[in-house]
């Protein structure tokens, strides 16, 4: 399949749960934190479908304005990619899961 193809076949059916589409400041500002562009697929994803919640097993973390879970973790992308470095977010059948990173616990000893 193409990016155009899958594009259109998340736009056609994306499910209960998406979000209001998002801003293409948020878009920025979570390339800015993650230091890199986003994959295309992913930017137009946000900015033409909606701001997360399409997918499987709760959908796509979106960007700045999201906050699907009311995650008590991160709020979205940009807070994860802006976190301390301390901590690493993992994702397993019962949600979210907030781990220290090896990197964190190395400085702790």
């Amino acid at each position: 399949m193409t990016e155009d193809e899958i594009f259109e076949a998340i736009r056609s059916d994306p499910g209960p749960d998406v979000l209001p589409v998002a801003s293409s400041e948020a878009v920025a500002e979570a390339e800015e934190a993650i230091g890199y562009p986003l994959p295309s697929l992913l930017r137009r994803l946000y900015l033409e479908v909606g701001n997360g919640g399409f997918g499987p097993r709760g959908g796509i973390i979106g960007v700045r304005g999201y906050d699907f879970w009311k995650s008590d973790i991160f709020a979205d992308i940009t807070d994860l990619f802006s976190s301390s470095g301390d901590f690493v977010v993992l994702q397993n059948g019962d949600g979210l899961a907030q781990v220290p990173s090896l990197e964190g616990a190395a400085a702790e000893l």
